[in-house]
């Protein structure tokens, strides 16, 4: 027998099934007329993620948005998802928006990351975005990077992180 487990199907969950066998002639020893098996799910979920900014260069202290776009490859439900974008020294956090998720910043000004956290379940083929806006006020080649994670086993993990540069000045 061959089943396809849905999507949802937390990890480790049970799947129970039993084969029983009759006849229309009499059973010397119906003891042996079924039989059970059980096994566990092994949720995977492939999740990839993506990082764009509004431009590649900008002047001193102007606004550059950063978007991070994690995406769920399957074939499981991803549980939990969460994005980072860290800002290096040189960004200075702004604000940002991730829309049903709990997030950690720094204080508006100050460099650092931003985690964002979506609660549940993100089906195979969903996405789950964190878009944010920082300044910097140094000139140079300034780069930020991206990451994403889960509490479901990821089986491709080079496809987690990302990272872009802006040239400020």
């Amino acid at each position: 027998i061959t089943v396809l487990v849905g999507a949802s199907v937390l990890d480790g969950t049970a799947i129970n099934a039993t084969a029983t066998v009759s006849a229309g002639s009499p059973d010397p020893n119906s003891a042996n007329n079924s039989a059970s098996t059980t096994t566990a799910v092994i949720a995977r979920a492939d999740l990839s993620v993506t990082l764009t900014s509004s431009v590649a260069q900008v002047l001193i202290n102007v606004p550059v948005s950063f978007t991070a776009i994690s995406t769920n490859g399957g074939p499981s439900d991803a549980q939990n998802v969460s994005v980072t974008v860290t800002l290096t020294p040189d960004f200075r956090y702004s604000s940002h928006t991730a829309t049903g998720a709990t997030c950690t910043t720094p204080q508006i000004g100050n460099t650092g990351a931003i985690v964002c956290t979506w609660s549940g379940a993100t089906a195979p083929g969903a996405s789950r975005t964190l878009s944010v806006v920082a300044y910097s006020n140094n000139e140079g080649n300034t780069a930020v990077n991206a990451s994403t994670t889960s509490a479901t086993t990821d089986p491709v993990a080079n496809n987690n992180a990302a990272a872009l540069s802006v040239v400020v000045g």
